[in-house]
């Protein structure tokens, strides 16, 4: 009999404090290189990629204040090893004059390896001069002992 848990931890919280930047409609990955505020058992790299070294149902929590975009409607969307994840979209619609914050969360099977990024995808409008701020990733392995 396989246990369900595993032994050792695995989480991470990333930061950044964001900038602008131009969208399209081919989707475009968060240009900035996040910084580590916890770690344990996950490989990131610049632009919000991260790779997972244990298999596991992870929560995934991704949020940024969305700023400028010229009245654009914008899709979150999330890929995992390069291939669109269409069940983890949301959508939003960005005023110029406005700031939203955007967020979403999921749980996720990822097996050892697996890597995972969000971007942006410009579904109408101008993505002239659009920003983020206080761009925030938090995941972790619900499969580990001492979490539940």
């Amino acid at each position: 009999m396989t246990n369900q848990f595993q032994n050792t931890l695995a989480y991470t919280q990333l930061y950044s404090e964001g900038g602008t930047f131009t969208l399209d409609a081919s989707g475009v990955k968060f240009p900035f290189t996040p910084t580590f505020l916890e770690n344990k058992n996950f490989n990131v790299k610049p632009d919000f990629t991260f790779e997972v070294t244990q298999t596991g149902a992870y929560f995934v929590d991704f949020s940024f204040i969305a700023k400028g975009g010229a009245s654009s409607s914008i899709d979150l969307i999330w890929y995992k090893n390069d291939q669109l994840l269409s069940l983890y979209k949301t959508s939003f619609y960005q005023q110029s004059t406005q700031q939203y914050e955007v967020s979403n969360n999921f749980i996720i099977n990822l097996t050892q390896y697996d890597k995972m990024y969000p971007a942006l995808l410009l579904t109408s409008g101008s993505g002239d001069e659009f920003s983020t701020l206080d761009i925030k990733l938090n995941s972790f392995n619900l499969q580990q002992l001492g979490i539940h």
